[in-house]
């Protein structure tokens, strides 16, 4: 009976780490109260179950010898989420593409903290995937990849070829109104613009990491469907900006 505890004790933690992180992911959210009750609720429980299967005298909740099976379950409850999340993989979602099969479920989901919106997410997401298999020297090249869904993988490897900005990703970005500037997007955005600037005539005459950080503070301060506009960078605003940050940089 005691064995029964001790295992039936260790099978809710593994459920409850692996649903936690399933359940989460679904809702874009590792915080979400009524998830993170109920997974607490399921660590204690399983506290009791291994306490009372290890222990050899009356076990009661109210102890110190409770709370220390209580830190145990807590640490494997993390174990089995911090696995849950290295193997977590969501559900297939095949879109057809210029006749092209895509998985954009992995895009989908690591999107989710940039576009909140599902339904601008997966416009997004359609749209890029679409740039994508318009060029049949991309599809060739990465066909294995875009079926399984590895989508980020190809951007980044292509994001270093002079072709690539003839793609015009931006543009998917114009019908997004709900987008977080993350720490990701930022730091991808700002290396972008450094590798466009780092070997040209302007590096000469200024100090590049000042100009992109110019540019990435003034950019953040307007609409991204803006932004993305492929008339920006010739528009007033884009100039203006350009201007201000040239000479905020300019070296002495």
């Amino acid at each position: 009976m005691k064995t029964f505890k001790i295992i039936f004790g260790i099978l809710i933690l593994y459920g409850a780490g692996t649903e936690y992180i399933s359940a989460s992911n679904q809702l874009s959210s590792y915080l979400s109260p009524g998830i993170l009750i109920g997974c607490l609720v399921m660590i204690v429980f399983a506290a009791w179950l291994i306490g009372s299967g290890l222990s050899k005298e009356k076990f009661e909740i109210r102890s110190v010898q409770f709370l220390k099976y209580f830190f145990i379950a807590a640490g494997g409850f993390v174990v089995f989420a911090f696995f849950g999340l290295r193997s977590f993989k969501p559900e297939p979602d095949i879109i057809t593409s210029n006749g092209v099969k895509v998985d954009i479920a992995a895009f989908m989901n690591g999107s989710r903290n940039i576009i909140p919106d599902q339904k601008e997410r997966r416009q997004y997401c359609t749209c890029v995937v679409g740039k994508l298999t318009s060029d049949s020297k991309i599809t060739s090249r990465f066909s294995a990849q875009l079926i399984k869904g590895d989508i980020d993988k190809i951007i980044a490897e292509l994001s270093s070829s002079p072709d690539f900005y003839e793609l015009e990703m931006n543009e998917c970005m114009m019908p997004v109104k709900n987008f977080h500037w993350t720490e990701t997007v930022e730091k991808s955005v700002r290396e972008n613009i450094y590798n466009q600037v780092k070997n040209s005539e302007l590096s000469k005459t200024n100090n590049i990491d000042t100009y992109c950080d110019c540019l990435m503070l003034e950019y953040k301060k307007l609409p991204l469907s803006q932004i993305s506009n492929s008339d920006f960078y010739q528009s007033e605003i884009g100039l203006n900006i350009d201007s201000l940050c040239t000479l905020k940089s300019k070296l002495k």
